[in-house]
């Protein structure tokens, strides 16, 4: 497909987002065609001054003039336009003061009109179109995540649909006001030379005013095929600032704050030289409007020259072309913006028609809880196609109310099975089951809501304790909040805090302590109730004291449930039933706490080394 395709589709997607209003849309539409006959009927009611009989006529010049609409409305109203010395009445004076600055006042109220719906209608179009795309967005499996950089997501969300909301906000409103007053402007041209009998010019106008927007739409080729860099080159500038930003501590430790600028500095260098690059040719619109127009005048004086055309003739068509000039000009600037509008809807549209990897199958069966076991059945998995298998051929059975820890050294797999199970990652090959049901034959929705998850990597949102206690969990009360802080042992010390439970966590909870933070995830899980829990070294961050409190909450918690343990400290799954001892993706040893250690293998190294 060609650029000038995909730009075509994405510009009948940005309409169609938009004819969700299009009673609205419609509305404005209207409003311009009504600026469009204000500035008819405003260029009729001027070309009433320069008329036959009222522009110094001869008495005889006066009586052959046809009568024109304002003549017949006073001899209507039993008024004359001219009195007998050929001058023009007090009505006729009266009449005309008035006229033009009516249609003066129509065309800046319909221009009005115009505008606000159009601004009205553009901005709930791109308030559209951003919902849709954080929607896809946070539908996408966490493979997407691990390939596609947080910060340019954000400026798909952000700078690219800005650059679509500007166009249908502000410049679609001169795109559907802009042409009807240069048709308006045309139509008086060709209708005052017919009544002049000067075909010629009707008819050179007619074909030539057209051909005045061919530079406009060549330029507007060029901005269209440099609008992409920009937004390629901003994208980069947000990673990089959400990058620094996020791990500004490790900037401040290390020393790299002049590396982060310069690398910074660096890339805005590139991005505003390609702004410029669109800027040249955008700049360029305005003089070739003004150098064809002035082309077009000089043609016409010259040929009015020849024809022997009067002032009084002339005059008319110069205020008709003198008011189409600027919204000509306007058009040259309406194209540029669709160009760039395009491109960043365009960028927009390809993240909200990703698929996700992870689909249900249709038919998928809802979940109603967890009454049996859990099957992984000679499960492998890698995270790339090329890559080398993380899981390898695992075979488990994990029965209802059991808990199963999995140990063993860093990127043996242990965090990988429990992301399996939580079907945020599927298979390479091989089956999980739940009560003989495959997981992707089941909603996720429904799986996600059996399973509660305390990570390593502590996830707090910016907003109050008792909000980030609460999430996930449906009609939570205050007191099911206190509640599960008191059983993670975190109650007290959000007492201590002066909003108490109200308090702001601050970003990524920056206000809370390592440990607090992991004791409000672990009473989120607890809030959720859930049948089947995931911990993944949740108690990684605590000190000894803490460490044993939340222990004791956690045992509490795991009663009459199936837990799944990821742990580096070995003490905290000595009581697990079972204990899966994993080595490059396979499970090496496979037992008790008791059974594992008399074996005096891998387990047992490990026991010794840590107690040690």
């Amino acid at each position: 497909m060609s650029k000038n395709n995909i730009n075509f589709s994405a510009g009948k997607r940005l309409v169609g987002y938009a004819m969700k209003y299009k009673w609205r849309f419609i509305y404005a539409v209207l409003a311009g065609v009504l600026v469009g006959f204000s500035i008819f009927a405003m260029l009729s009611s001027i070309e009433n001054l320069f008329d036959p009989s009222t522009a110094g006529a001869t008495a005889v010049e006066a009586q052959a003039a046809e009568p024109d609409y304002m003549e017949k409305a006073l001899n209507y109203l039993g008024y004359e336009k001219l009195n007998e010395d050929g001058s023009i009445t007090f009505a006729f004076m009266l009449l005309s003061i008035f006229t033009f600055p009516f249609f003066m006042a129509m065309r800046g109220l319909f221009t009005y009109f115009n505008r606000f719906a159009m601004r009205w209608v553009g901005t709930h179009t791109i308030a559209d179109i951003r919902n849709d795309l954080f929607k896809n967005l946070t539908s996408q499996s966490l493979r997407f995540y691990s390939k596609n950089e947080v910060g340019k997501m954000i400026s798909r969300i952000g700078n690219d649909t800005a650059m679509a909301e500007r166009f249908i906000a502000s410049s679609l409103a001169d795109l559907t006001r802009a042409p009807m007053e240069i048709i308006a402007c045309l139509s008086f041209i060709i209708y005052h030379a017919i009544k002049l009998e000067i075909y010629s010019v009707a008819i050179a106008f007619a074909i030539g005013a057209p051909l005045c927007i061919i530079p406009i739409i060549m330029i507007g080729q060029k901005i269209k095929k440099i609008t992409k860099k920009p937004l390629q080159k901003i994208s980069g500038l947000t990673s990089h600032m959400l990058e620094t930003f996020t791990g500004i501590k490790v900037v401040k430790a290390y020393h790299m704050e002049e590396n982060e600028s310069n690398k910074f500095v660096a890339t805005n260098r590139q991005y505003v030289k390609n702004v410029i690059r669109g800027v040249r040719y955008e700049l360029m619109i305005a003089p070739v409007i003004e150098i064809v127009g002035i082309m077009l005048v000089c043609v016409f004086m010259v040929y009015a020259y020849m024809k022997g055309l009067e002032f009084k003739h002339i005059a008319p068509f110069g205020i008709a072309a003198g008011l189409a000039h600027q919204p000509l000009k306007r058009i040259g600037k309406i194209i540029a913006a669709l160009q760039r509008s395009l491109t960043g809807a365009e960028r927009s549209f390809a993240f909200i028609d990703l698929i996700p990897d992870l689909v249900e199958t249709e038919g998928a069966a809802e979940l109603k809880g967890f009454d049996d076991k859990f099957e992984f059945k000679n499960v492998s998995f890698k995270y790339e196609p090329e890559g080398s298998l993380v899981v390898d051929g695992l075979n488990l059975e994990i029965k209802k109310g059991e808990m199963v820890a999995f140990v063993g050294e860093t990127g043996s797999g242990k965090t990988t099975i429990s992301n399996l199970l939580a079907r945020f990652y599927d298979p390479t090959s091989g089956s999980i089951t739940i009560d003989g049901t495959d997981l992707r034959d089941v909603k996720i929705e429904s799986l996600r809501e059996l399973i509660g998850v305390v990570t390593q990597d502590t996830i707090i949102f910016n907003d109050s304790i008792a909000y980030n206690i609460g999430y996930g969990s449906k009609d939570v009360s205050e007191e099911d909040i206190i509640e599960a802080a008191k059983k993670a042992n975190a109650h007290e010390f959000i007492m201590e805090k002066e909003q108490g439970y109200n308090t702001s966590c601050g970003e990524k909870g920056f206000v809370l302590s390592g440990g607090q933070k992991q004791r409000i995830s672990i009473a989120r899980a607890i809030m959720k109730n859930p049948p089947i829990l995931i911990l993944d070294e949740a108690t990684s961050a605590l000190d000894t004291v803490t460490e044993q409190l939340v222990q004791d909450a956690l045992n509490n918690l795991m009663g009459n449930r199936t837990v799944f343990a990821i742990a580096h400290r070995l003490s905290t799954i000595k009581h697990a039933d079972k204990i899966c001892v994993l080595d490059q993706g396979k499970v090496v040893e496979f037992g008790s706490h008791d059974e594992l250690y008399a074996q005096n293998g891998k387990y047992r190294k490990l026991c010794d080394m840590q107690f040690s």
